[in-house]
């Protein structure tokens, strides 16, 4: 997921068709692989990563939903498609970050048995238990990364949100440009609401999976909170500050997406 993620975002130059092709290419082996289907071939892509898909994934009680949904939202950025309201963005988030959280959340839950094949047993999707802290994720990596997404044209905001906090994708732009905290605020603020409310929900969501969790897979989930965490509290404490403090993103974002 991250090597196509990243795929997409590196090639803006590239003509749509090829990068789209590119894409499908991915989704095709990768939906091979989750069926314990893939066999490499001279043209594959990656065929080291989705051999080691098939083997451990093939057949998994996860099937090949989350890297369908990853796909779509890819191929939204790949058409140039713009977000209209709150609940694109959310259908989009779906594909761009609770599919991989619930990869995520798979991994560090799964019990590896013969010949590799991995199962869950939860009483829930992994989705459910991913989908409050990927979604909070995902709002404070926007947020951390909103001004260099900006220049980059790797933004995935809603023009109603934008509408809400008094911009616009020039306005938006022209802020980035000139340094305009005030302008941003608004923004910044609307996207800490809703990321708090993320915040809070995923606690509710995350209780019931932890006694079920191994120490290690305990450690991994505790780590990408505290990540987190802690970028949401500088954030929130004051956003300006942030902005100054870190150049306004003059160096190019790798990714739209939380890694």
């Amino acid at each position: 997921m991250r090597i196509v993620d990243d795929a997409v975002d590196a090639a803006p130059r590239l003509p749509r068709r090829a990068v789209a092709a590119r894409v499908d290419r991915w989704l095709t082996q990768a939906v091979a692989a989750m069926r314990g289907r893939f066999r490499p071939q001279p043209d594959s892509y990656e065929p080291a990563l989705f051999a080691a898909l098939d083997r451990y994934g093939g057949g998994s009680t996860i099937g090949p939903t989350p890297w369908r949904r990853l796909a779509r939202a890819l191929q939204t950025d790949v058409a140039g498609r713009k977000l209209a309201t709150w609940r694109d963005f959310m259908t989009y988030a779906e594909g761009a970050s609770v599919a991989p959280a619930g990869i995520f959340i798979y991994i560090i839950g799964c019990e590896v048995g013969r010949g590799s094949r991995t199962r869950l047993r939860l009483p829930r999707p992994p989705a459910a238990y991913a989908r409050d802290l990927a979604l909070f994720c995902y709002l404070v990596h926007m947020l951390r990364d909103l001004a260099p997404d900006v220049r980059a044209g790797l933004t995935t905001l809603p023009a109603s949100l934008l509408v809400h906090t008094r911009l616009d994708s020039g306005r938006l732009a022209r802020a980035v440009r000139t340094h305009d905290a005030p302008a941003l605020l608004p923004l910044a603020g609307a996207l800490l609401d809703k990321a708090a409310r993320f915040r809070r929900r995923a606690a509710e969501t995350l209780r019931p999976l932890e006694p079920r969790l191994d120490a290690d897979a305990k450690a991994a989930l505790a780590s990408v909170r505290a990540r987190y965490e802690a970028t949401y509290a500088v954030l929130a404490a004051d956003y300006a500050a942030y902005l100054e403090s870190h150049g306004w993103g003059d160096a190019p974002a790798a990714s739209a997406r939380p890694e």
